[in-house]
């Protein structure tokens, strides 16, 4: 699974950065989703981990950077001064 983590990391774009052609995080987001629900149970580990954290980071820094996030996204991150303090250290 860090593998497949990994070879998403590039296609992970800021707003700026993206093409027509590029995935928006939304998109992103429901690949990630299709990806763990394909898999199932995965063994973690600190690899694993580190392929986890620098996606979230990645993710977390193109949606900062989108100028208009969409409604679902939006319903998504709202109740981000909900979430424990170490959960924000992406967000």
């Amino acid at each position: 699974m860090s593998s497949v983590l990994n070879q998403l990391l590039p296609i992970i774009k800021s707003h700026n950065g993206r093409t027509d052609d590029d995935y928006t995080p939304e998109d992103l987001l429901v690949l990630l989703v299709y990806i763990y629900s394909v898999v199932g149970e995965i063994k973690a580990g600190e690899e694993l981990n580190e392929a986890e954290g620098e996606v979230k980071e990645a993710l977390a820094r193109a949606l900062k950077d989108e100028p208009e996030l969409s409604s679902l996204m939006q319903k998504i991150t709202v109740h981000t001064e909900y979430l424990p303090k170490t959960s924000m250290k992406y967000l």
